[in-house]
């Protein structure tokens, strides 16, 4: 995995992490540091586990499915993106949900809503064979990432969300379809 493209996983798998920070940060109106730290270490240790989570999945299975890997790959990579997309040009009940609520209990939820995604775009890494040492190093990226994310979002969340609006969720499921469109043409030229 190029780092470019481990740059753009992150970034990518990041921008749900920060869509509900910025949220929860527009509803607390001032949200303090440390509910923006807690916030960020959540979805950053979750962001940093889940593509591991995702690719041990994919190795167990990897025999089973060897044969049409890349398009698995491709279809998890594009289901992900589309979502993704989906979800920006909604606004629902359960995104409002889970940003109106300042619990713990709330913040895991939006890290399980959010975090499958990640796991998804482990797994298809898994069934492309991926080596170990590319997703501990993604998984670092995301995990740092995420949490750098989910702070600024939590700090600017209402100037970010009224000025970037759905754009940075929109583009991220772009660059997730874009990734599987490139594992499928890498796989079919070989």
């Amino acid at each position: 995995m190029s780092p470019v493209t481990a740059f753009a996983l992150s970034v990518s798998m990041s921008v749900d992490a920060f869509t509900v920070a910025v949220g929860r940060g527009v509803l607390a109106n001032r949200p303090r540091l440390g509910e923006a730290l807690r916030t960020g270490l959540v979805f950053g240790t979750g962001g940093a586990i889940g593509p591991l989570v995702g690719w041990l999945l994919g190795i167990v299975g990897h025999d089973w499915v060897a044969s049409f890997d890349h398009w698995l790959a491709f279809g998890i990579l594009t289901i992900v993106g589309l979502k993704m997309i989906h979800a920006a040009t909604r606004n629902t009940h359960e995104r409002r949900t889970l940003h109106r609520s300042p619990s713990t209990l709330m913040l895991a939820a939006a890290l399980a809503a959010t975090g499958v995604d990640v796991m998804a775009v482990g797994l298809s890494l898994a069934l492309v064979n991926v080596p170990i040492q590319a997703i501990l190093t993604l998984c670092l990226g995301v995990g740092l990432t995420t949490f750098v994310c989910a702070v600024a979002g939590m700090m600017l969340g209402k100037a970010i969300g009224d000025r970037a609006g759905k754009l940075p969720e929109i583009a991220a499921g772009v660059v997730i379809c874009a990734v599987g469109s490139a594992i499928l043409f890498e796989h079919l030229m070989a």
